[in-house]
């Protein structure tokens, strides 16, 4: 079952609005690492996928290397040794089961809607939650539906706000009839909605009616597909600020469960920009989209190409960003299209910095279809300036490229020793500059710090 993942294009202002403006770095992309600002654990919060997985040797043995933080789906394939259920619980991965799609499955593609019949629905959800359960499946968040905002046409004919809502509340309560203490998340729209419509509610409006109803989420879930990485900061800010306005919904976390564009999903550079700004947000899970057929053929949501194990570069960006541990750190970078992430790990002695140029997108087919002015843009040269948690010696430093110019198997990339450089002291703070010369468009690249005393 392919679940939607919000079809949402790039508009021209998510490229031609990018560029370099930082004092002094018109000519040069500058961006700079600081140690001793702390974001959060590395706990490799975006690194989720969403459905494409089989839970053969094979696919269990590519996801060990990615350390995945969410598995999203809703499949009744869990029979057997080769099922993605027991693949997750092998793997420590967080499962959130998703019952619209099992209704859709169940209903013959929704040919019964659930406020045609409130007390058969309830059952439903009872029985479907006891079967899941009696089966040995386990389930760490339970999810009500997938873009209640996006139905199919025979759902969204009789679809209001007030159904949707009233769904939500039927759902929760007959789970938790089940489960007291159920993990339950909503309302998984296909983007941030800030005003109702005659179909949907808004966010806030879904907050109110869980705080009037005495509703305990365990997450605020949405969708974030949209072709400007950084804005998933504002709508994680509102969200923040809506939540804090109403104490008696507690503190559920933040999930982004789906998010990218169909055109950008599978280049490294882009990949990086998504992780920078989910990192930047303190999303506390967030999880790839799939299209089209990445989301039904086991290829980790585009990470391996179509015969389900060859690596794409994508994958390699996930392996490298499962590496950084310690604590994420403040970055910053004077070219919106240049994103960037790291890590301390004081007791390795180490640092690990991510960066990733995206601003065509080309690479893929689905780009040309539907985006064919967005061409590659020229290499831009950077600059990386980062304070160090040392105070003298030297660092030695390691660089590996990721290839962003063709979306095509690669294997693991190599990583070459690049130099050693002092630690300077200036205005209070421990210094590194590198030079790191050119970086194409789509192109990441990974560098490791090791102290040196």
């Amino acid at each position: 079952m392919v679940v939607s993942a919000g079809m949402g294009m790039l508009s021209a202002g998510a490229f031609l609005t990018a560029r370099a403006d930082t004092a002094g770095c018109a000519s040069t992309v500058c961006v700079s690492v600081d140690s001793s600002q702390t974001i959060e654990p590395a706990d490799h919060q975006a690194s989720g996928i969403l459905h494409s997985s089989n839970g053969s040797p094979t696919d269990t043995a590519l996801l060990a290397g990615l350390d995945v933080s969410m598995w999203r789906s809703s499949t009744d394939d869990w029979a057997g040794s080769a099922s993605p259920w027991n693949s997750a619980v092998t793997d420590h991965i967080p499962v959130t089961f998703l019952l619209s799609d099992k209704w859709l499955q169940d209903t013959n593609g929704g040919q019964v809607t659930p406020w045609s019949d409130w007390n058969g629905y309830r059952q439903w959800v009872i029985s479907s939650v006891q079967k899941i359960g009696a089966m040995g499946i386990w389930v760490d968040y339970w999810e009500v539906y997938n873009e209640p905002d996006g139905l199919p046409p025979t759902e969204a004919a009789t679809v209001t706000p007030g159904r949707l809502l009233t769904q939500f509340l039927v759902a929760y309560d007959a789970i938790r009839s089940v489960i007291p203490n159920a993990a339950i998340i909503g309302p998984s729209t296909s983007g941030w909605i800030e005003r109702p419509t005659s179909h949907s509610f808004s966010i806030q409006q879904f907050l109110d009616f869980a705080d009037a109803n005495g509703l305990t989420l365990t997450a605020l879930a949405w969708h974030y597909n949209a072709g400007n990485p950084q804005g998933i900061e504002r709508e994680v800010a509102e969200a923040r600020s809506l939540i804090a306005a109403r104490p008696g919904l507690g503190n559920p976390k933040i999930f982004i469960n789906e998010y990218g564009t169909e055109q950008t999903q599978r280049i490294a550079g882009w990949d990086v920009q998504y992780l920078a700004a989910m990192t930047n947000a303190k999303v506390d899970s967030a999880g790839r989209s799939c299209w089209e057929q990445d989301c039904i053929h086991p290829v980790l949501d585009g990470l391996l190409a179509t015969d389900g194990r060859s690596t794409l570069p994508d994958y390699w960006i996930r392996a490298i960003y499962a590496q950084m541990t310690g604590e994420m750190v403040a970055t910053s970078s004077s070219f919106n299209r240049v994103g960037v992430i790291a890590s301390v790990n004081l007791a390795q002695s180490e640092m690990r910095i991510l960066l990733g140029y995206g601003q065509g997108c080309i690479q893929d087919p689905r780009c040309l279809i539907s985006t064919p002015w967005a061409i590659p843009s020229l290499p831009v040269p950077v600059k990386l300036t980062v304070s160090v948690p040392w105070a003298s010696g030297n660092v030695l430093v390691t660089e590996t490229r990721v290839p962003g110019a063709a979306i095509t198997p690669i294997p693991q990339p190599a990583s070459k020793y690049l130099a050693t450089y002092p630690i300077t002291n200036q205005l209070g703070k421990s210094l590194v500059t590198i030079n790191l010369g050119q970086i194409q468009d789509g192109q990441a690249l990974s560098l490791v710090f090791s102290h040196s005393g």
